[in-house]
């Protein structure tokens, strides 16, 4: 009698992100029997680039990966899966301190609007990409450990598209979702985290930060096995 395979999961980093971020899950999924799959999005590699364009390869993502899905967001990284739950055969969306727009939403809708050359800690450039800066100081959410594994890569800088261009539909509709939600978060402050959770079926609070993958590799990857078995 066969049985059906494992649901892959596709794990998707978030504004200014790398895909080296999801190293310690990745590894933890893996000695859990989870194979993982990780985006590197264009926005972070092109300051042309929009979230369609961060939609549209993470989809061919999915696709190649060919057979069920779990697709996990960190923070922007929900703008990008949220897109894609919407046009590809995926199992389960998780987002992992992340916005869930709806259709027409874009990043600086929920947020309140993009920085400005005064922002603090921001860098804006001259192609309306932005840097965040300051990654090395204690005073940001992250603990030791958090901001020594944030050093294997250097923050990206990303393309104001993924900013400004809204998502054009809602995949949280049409697939079943689990909210992760960082309680310590400076980033993406607990309270927009709980409107944007109230999108989604299921709501997982964790003792941490923003750069949650980083914090609680190991938390992370037991969520993503339990929704992987649930998918």
């Amino acid at each position: 009698m066969s049985t059906s395979p494992s649901p892959t999961v596709v794990l998707v980093h978030g504004a200014w992100g790398h895909p080296g971020d999801w190293d310690d899950v990745v590894a933890a999924l893996d000695g859990a029997g989870l194979e993982a799959a990780v985006a590197d999005l264009p926005t972070m590699r092109d300051p042309g680039a929009t979230v369609v364009d961060d939609v549209a390869h993470v989809r061919e993502l999915v696709l190649e990966v060919g057979g069920p899905t779990v697709l996990c967001g960190h923070s922007y990284g929900g703008m990008v899966i949220t897109g894609v739950g919407a046009q590809a055969p995926v199992r389960e969306l998780v987002y992992l301190a992340a916005l869930v727009p709806d259709e027409g939403e874009s990043m600086d809708d929920l947020t309140g609007g993009g920085p400005t050359t005064s922002s603090p800690g921001m860098e804006v450039r001259p192609d309306g990409s932005t840097l965040l800066l300051g990654w090395a100081d204690r005073s940001w959410d992250y603990p030791p450990e958090a901001l020594d594994r944030m050093a294997r890569h250097p923050r990206r800088p990303f393309a104001a598209g993924g900013r400004t261009v809204p998502v054009e539909a809602a995949g949280w509709r049409e697939r079943p979702t689990t909210y992760v939600l960082a309680e310590r978060d400076a980033s993406l402050p607990a309270a927009l985290q709980r409107r944007m959770a109230e999108r989604c079926d299921r709501l997982v609070e964790l003792d941490s930060g923003h750069m949650v993958a980083l914090e609680h590799p190991q938390q992370v990857a037991r969520i993503l096995v339990d929704r992987a078995g649930a998918a």
